[in-house]
């Protein structure tokens, strides 16, 4: 071979080793499954996704695509059908059913923060 040829093939040889280790080097070696991180149900996705008003805004939808709840334009939150499934959802249904003229707004913000219905949102058993 004649160092003209050594001279284009030792480059390009040594650039597709260093691509090849460039494209091993940044694939990811362990990936992040779903299942490695368990969740216990939909109320503590809810929770700890956004707090206390983004698990009932997911109550709420619960409670009004089965029909136990409607809905009004101006944010007013009525309740048709008082059964609820769980613990979240009685104390949704006792918060719409107490707050005067159904203000969404005053369900949202009602009395979440208690340790009681962290409980109960989280499923833990813990005293706080």
């Amino acid at each position: 071979m004649s160092f003209v040829l050594w001279a284009y093939l030792v480059p390009a040889l040594s650039s597709v080793g260093l691509i090849v280790a460039t494209v091993r080097g940044r694939r990811p070696r362990n990936k992040i499954r779903l299942v490695d991180a368990p969740t216990h149900d939909v109320w503590e996705i809810a929770f700890l996704g956004g707090g206390p008003a983004r698990l009932v805004d997911a109550a709420l939808a619960a409670l009004h695509e089965d029909g136990r709840v409607a809905v009004g334009e101006p944010g007013v939150v009525t309740v048709l059908r008082d059964a609820p499934r769980d613990a979240v959802e009685a104390a949704v249904l006792k918060a719409a059913a107490a707050t005067p003229g159904g203000a969404l707004v005053a369900v949202r913000r009602g009395r979440w923060p208690t340790p009681r219905s962290r409980r109960s949102a989280t499923g833990s058993r813990s005293a706080d």
